[in-house]
């Protein structure tokens, strides 16, 4: 029997949202208990970042294998199908007795995790259409309130020395079966035809032409973001003495204001437009780095953290909402296409931010990442090119009220 997705008793929108808060819950949890995967496996820090980094490999083959069929099976299909995997993957990847294994198991956990970001992404924005306002923000915004739910939770059950296996087994089978009864109220997708071609498929790519400024802004964020995350709390530690309390607040800072941005950023995006507020929040963020290591003292870059978490949190929403309603372009592929290049930044920042650091300092490469992600303000007009066609009611972008598009049979 073909999967038939309903709107049913609950609407899609809050189904959705409860999605994406287990799944910030579920990595939440998984951070909090890297300390312990790491005396399970007995490796060194360095090896230990050797192996998590499968994760982020299997998502980016996912983006290039899985999420141009997507289209094909249908976003609320692929989540139903692909989530309970990815869930039930952590278990799997925890049961892995040596490295070598593991760093397979996290090869496949990582490969369901970039089809299910995808599909969740592309199902957001077809909700959007659907519903004739934005919701993509707040949807990361649950996200993130799972993961502080998550890593709360995580840090809990460490203290009282619960296995990480025994966790992960029975919030898997939980949050599973959870996943499987939502995934029922999800929409199916609107058929688009594919105008916008990209002739043969190479083995890697970044999307046609059309989406490469997306790309652009979504490469500036990850980097931002994977800077302050990988090596903001050393710089204050190291670089500015603090003591190790204070070094690990930066980044708690920083996940509470992007929690507050991406919670209110939906009704921003709707009275102010997707331009302005992709420029406003990217000065600020920019802004807040400059400030940071220019007066270079804790309290400066500690607001740094807050700034940028600010600023930042409404960036990806914006950008996976115009790449996923791309005339042309089947919603999958575009929010594939710029997840590619946002996660590519995740790999390239760390080792040039550690190169640039060993050759000059860690605050010089800080102030080369605040300089650099001021692109994103001259390439912000990018994300209105494509237009949401809502059913519902037009949404305004900077002013400008867009058609609507009509009803889908």
């Amino acid at each position: 029997m073909p999967f038939t997705p309903s709107l049913g008793s609950l609407r899609p929108r809050p189904g959705l949202a409860l999605i994406f808060a287990m799944r910030g819950f579920l990595v939440g949890s998984w951070i909090a208990r890297i300390p312990a995967i790491a005396d399970h496996l007995d490796v060194s820090r360095s090896e230990l970042g050797s192996v998590l980094i499968a994760g982020a490999i299997g998502a980016l083959v996912a983006f290039q294998v899985t999420a141009p069929r997507i289209a094909g099976w249908g976003t609320a299909r692929s989540i139903a199908i692909f989530g309970p995997l990815w869930v039930l993957s952590m278990p799997l990847a925890l049961f892995s007795p040596n490295p070598a294994l593991f760093f397979l198991a996290l090869l496949l956990f990582g490969f369901v995790n970039g089809t299910v970001d995808v599909a969740l992404n592309a199902q957001a924005v077809e909700i959007e259409r659907r519903i004739g306002r934005p919701v993509l923000s707040s949807m990361h915004g649950m996200f993130s309130v799972g993961a502080l739910d998550g890593a709360a939770t995580g840090g809990l059950l460490a203290a009282v020395s619960v296995g990480i296996q025994a966790q992960f087994v029975v919030t898997g089978l939980l949050v599973a079966s959870t996943w499987l009864v939502l995934t029922r109220r999800l929409v199916p997708d609107e058929a688009i035809a594919a105008t916008v071609s990209t002739g043969r498929r190479p083995l890697f790519s970044i999307g046609p032409r059309v989406l490469w400024p997306l790309g652009a802004i979504a490469f500036c964020c990850g980097l931002m973001e994977e800077s302050l995350a990988d090596w903001g709390a050393l710089f204050l530690s190291q670089d500015l003495g603090t003591n190790p309390g204070t070094a690990a607040l930066g980044y708690t800072i920083f996940s509470c204001t992007k929690l507050v941005g991406r919670l209110f950023g939906d009704p921003l995006v709707r009275r102010a437009g997707p331009v302005a507020i992709l420029r406003g929040g990217a000065a600020l963020g920019s802004a807040g780095m400059l400030f940071g290591v220019l007066v270079n003292t804790p309290w400066a870059f500690l607001l740094t953290f807050g700034l940028v978490g600010l600023g930042f949190s409404t960036i990806i929403p914006i950008v996976y909402r115009a790449a996923g309603s791309t005339p042309g372009v089947p919603r999958a592929e575009g929010v594939a296409a710029v997840a590619t290049v946002c996660y590519a930044a995740f790999l390239v920042g760390p080792p040039l931010m550690g190169f640039v650091s060993d050759l000059l300092s860690l605050r010089v490469a800080f102030l080369g990442v605040g300089l650099f992600v001021t692109v994103v303000i001259a390439l912000a007009p990018a994300v209105v090119r494509p237009a949401i066609t809502p059913v519902a009611e037009p949404i305004s972008a900077n002013g400008v009220e867009l058609e609507p598009a009509p009803s889908v049979g």
